[in-house]
């Protein structure tokens, strides 16, 4: 199976991540916005991380851009671009939307910025995209966006809803040529027992049979 993790909001944690997907051998895509509350990684920091993870964009100021026209739905994908190639220097291949607001508007300005690739949070996707500007993920690691729906679709299919265990099933499940993809922020562990948790969830999927990617080299596969 194919495993790839993406990390939104640039806070300075993706350091900590990063290293512990390095230890693993995992590989996974870091979005980065440029101006957002919860963004306090540096540009030293995000230099670091591009030298062995693919950085990707999270939109300028992490609006929602569903919300947004013209002018100013350009500037959020094509600025937020530019920055990051000229930060890296590389180029930015992966987009991810704000609170996973897309629609056939968000995905054209985005094909038309230059991206190849751009992630919205929709769950249960285990295959490689129909579309690469509208890619759904397996599975959402956090806890900032429970609703009674995704409780009862979890339940259903994996028969039961927290992502340590969800996964677990999911990883035990898989086919051989499944992609499995899951999302999260790097915040949500910042406490020595939650980022103990992730730690033995990543490391129990380590230990599978996996081919590590990151999130744009799935629509190589």
């Amino acid at each position: 199976m194919f495993f790839t993790t993406s990390w939104d909001d640039g806070n300075k944690m993706d350091l900590k991540v990063a290293k512990l997907l390095n230890e693993l051998n995992l590989k996974g895509t870091f979005y980065i916005p440029i101006n957002w509350k919860f963004k306090s990684l540096s540009d030293s920091g995000i230099k670091k991380i591009s030298k062995d993870f693919e950085i990707g964009s999270h939109s300028f100021s992490h609006r929602r851009m569903t919300f947004l026209n013209g002018e100013t739905l350009r500037f959020e994908v094509e600025e937020s671009k530019r920055i990051l190639e000229k930060t890296i220097g590389k180029k930015i291949n992966a987009f991810a939307y704000p609170f996973g607001s897309h629609s056939n508007k968000t995905a054209v300005a985005v094909e038309n910025a230059g991206y190849r690739y751009a992630r919205t949070v929709k769950e249960g996707n285990f295959s490689k995209p129909n579309n690469p500007f509208c890619s759904s993920i397996s599975l959402g690691i956090t806890n900032t966006s429970i609703s009674p729906l995704k409780i009862v679709k979890r339940m259903t299919s994996h028969n039961s809803f927290w992502f340590f265990k969800t996964l677990k099933k999911i990883v035990d499940n898989a086919g051989k040529n499944s992609i499995i993809h899951i999302s999260g922020h790097s915040w949500e562990f910042s406490t020595n027992e939650s980022f103990e948790k992730l730690s033995d969830m990543l490391e129990y999927v380590s230990k599978k049979n996996v081919k590590p990617i990151a999130n744009s080299n799935i629509l190589k596969l």
